[in-house]
């Protein structure tokens, strides 16, 4: 027995081994399995005669949304993004209602092109394909109502000629400008100006008055310059030169632009070059989840709530400090000390955040796709939280990586979400030098017969003078560019304007009127120089017609043929398409479909590792 028992104890440990482990891991697997069991079993919503959503449909419908983001194709144009989970859900049961799901022709796939698609979108083929099924039955319930009706061939040659034709033109923009204007206004007038765009963001409103505050916040953070480390990387004679360099030569050679190896001759300084790159972001790497570890541990086993961490009262004193991690940093790696930036003398914007210098265009591929820190932070709790990116206050963001290789750790310290101006003395600047720039406007437009007579007489370049401004380069200018009529229709952005349909209608309907016997530029100034005045932008424009590009037969019977000349005249009889958007909007679809969704329910306990867990199971390879 004994002989046996010595014979082959090394078997008998191997076999036991397993065995103990096995029962070690079985509670922990149960324990496990019940925890998930009792998470997709929650209802996230109810819909319908009082059909129930459970979670774990839920993590499939957030699993199409990163497909469709990180397969870099825009879908739903007509509708624009669709950045709300519940609104691809409620777009997606209508098509399947109509029984427009997995019967559009478009849907038929090659097994090569999905597997391809999968890997474009992180997910298998099995998802892939139902994902696919899925969004082009969205779209083609999309086409069916676009294209309810069909023009005749006559009307379709009519608004053809119009929408399709092209001018060549050069444009002078007159801005209006508050410090043109010493207009004073009494406190009154101040305070209507406010009260009635108060609740209003800025840009949107009329002429693009708005006073509400945007999303603010208050942020430190810490900043590994990729130079520095890379320095003391190339300063480490040992790791750099000597045996691991002819090594690395060696085993990279004919890679990177290296060249072949010689025993012969030194290696060359593109070879150290290429090692020195190499270990430095072996180094940064390191760094970057050492310190991601160490600012998670003072919050490992906090409760979580819809992804989100529950803080102790006390949690400012628990956190690590940012000046102390980097203390921990320079002391651990050796290096220079990692610079600590505050910017809690003032709130932010998140255009403004965009513009910090370093961190203002570094990202973090953590939640799927890159995302840059103001969209990190305009995605953060306070300010309405994310289905797909999890940030908030007092919470360390993941490590972002800036465009020359360095590495930034930031926190969210404060928060101020969008608002109404407490008072009128909040934003008084601004409301001033909008009533100011109304005054100067109106003057404009009062001598726009002027501007347009000194034009048609002097020249554009003597009006751009007297207004301090410039003559832009000539410009192609369309209601709808022919040879882009697949995207949709895009109204030509003028200089400084952007887009404007009025705008350009003027200037297309003016164009039309002139003589089609003789070239542009034989027409008198007089007849190719005009002045538009575009009161939603507070500017005149001064415009000279320098070529016609009118709409050919051959370029007119192709579109003809195709269903996208149709689609977009119709598109601009359903009021530029905001017939079709509010058919489908969010709100349109909830009221239909009786939709309730119960998102911040007491019962709601998804957590980083659900969402963790979820994005790896769409993300399994391609079989």
């Amino acid at each position: 027995m004994f002989k046996f028992l010595r014979k082959y104890n090394k078997l008998i440990l191997a076999i036991g081994g397993t065995l103990l482990l096995i029962v070690f891991l079985i509670p922990q697997a149960i324990q496990s399995l019940s925890q998930r069991a009792a998470t997709t079993g929650i209802v996230v919503a109810t819909v319908g005669d009082g059909e129930t959503v459970s979670a774990r449909e839920w993590e499939q419908v957030q699993g199409e949304m990163l497909f469709m983001q990180r397969s870099g194709r825009q879908f739903f144009v007509q509708l624009g993004e669709i950045k709300e989970p519940a609104h691809w859900y409620l777009l997606a049961r209508e098509a399947e209602q109509a029984g427009l799901v997995g019967l559009s022709p478009t849907a038929v796939a090659t097994e090569e092109q999905l597997v391809t698609i999968a890997l474009q979108g992180g997910v298998n083929v099995a998802f892939a394909d139902r994902a696919l099924a899925r969004i082009f039955g969205v779209e083609h319930m999309l086409a069916l109502y676009l294209n309810a009706g069909k023009l005749s061939d006559r009307r379709l040659l009519h608004e053809s000629e119009r929408l399709l034709h092209q001018v060549e033109a050069s444009i002078v923009v007159i801005e209006a400008d508050a410090d043109a204007s010493q207009a004073a206004f009494t406190e009154a007038q101040l305070q209507a100006q406010f009260e009635q765009y108060a609740d209003v963001s800025a840009g949107s409103g009329e002429r693009g008055f708005g006073y509400r505050m945007p999303h603010r916040a208050k942020l430190e953070w810490l900043a590994i310059p990729y130079e520095s480390i890379r320095e003391i990387i190339a300063a480490d004679d040992e790791a750099t030169r000597g045996i691991a360099l002819r090594r690395h030569w060696r085993d990279h050679a004919l890679t990177d632009g290296l060249p072949p190896v010689s025993t012969a001759a030194d290696v060359p300084d593109i070879v150290r070059d290429h090692l020195i790159n190499q270990l430095t972001q072996a180094r940064i790497d390191e760094i970057a989840k050492w310190a991601a570890d160490e600012l998670q541990a003072p919050r490992r086993g906090f409760p979580q709530r819809a992804g989100y961490y529950e803080l102790p009262a006390d949690w400012a004193a628990k956190m690590l400090k940012f000046p102390d991690l980097a203390d921990k940093i320079r002391e651990r790696y050796s290096i220079g000390q990692p610079e600590y930036h505050a910017a809690g003398d003032r709130f932010h914007t998140m255009p403004e955040l965009a513009e910090l210098s370093g961190i203002g265009t570094a990202t973090t591929d953590k939640f799927g796709t890159p995302r840059a820190l103001d969209h990190l932070v305009g995605q953060a709790k306070e300010f309405g939280g994310s289905t797909l990116v999890f940030a908030q206050q007092d919470v360390a963001g993941p490590p972002l990586r800036g465009d020359d290789g360095s590495i930034y750790f930031f926190r969210i310290i404060a928060t101020d979400p969008a608002r109404r101006p407490a008072s009128l003395d909040e934003v008084r600047d601004q409301v001033l030098a909008d009533l100011r720039r109304v005054d100067h406007y109106d003057r404009l437009a009062a001598e726009t017969g002027a501007i347009e007579a000194r034009a048609q007489t002097a020249g554009l370049l003597s009006v751009a003078m007297d207004h301090d401004t410039i003559v832009h380069p000539p410009e192609v200018i369309a209601l709808c560019n022919p040879y882009l009529i697949s995207l949709g229709s895009f109204v030509s952005p003028l200089p400084v304007i952007g887009q404007n349909e009025q705008a350009v209608g003027r200037i297309i309907d003016h164009a039309l009127s002139l003589p089609r016997d003789r070239k542009l530029a034989d027409l008198p100034l007089a007849q190719r120089v005009i002045a538009v005045a575009v009161p939603e932008k507070l500017a005149v424009l001064v415009v000279r017609l320098d070529q016609q590009l009118p709409l050919t037969r051959p370029t007119y019977e192709q579109l003809a043929s195709a269903v996208q000349l149709q689609t977009l005249l119709r598109l601009d009889e359903l009021d530029g398409g905001e017939a079709l958007k509010s058919a489908f909007s969010y709100d349109a679809l909830t009221r239909r479909h009786n939709f309730v969704l119960n998102t911040r329910s007491d019962e709601e306990t998804e957590s980083d590792d659900a969402a963790a867990e979820t994005a790896k199971t769409a993300s399994v390879a391609p079989n």
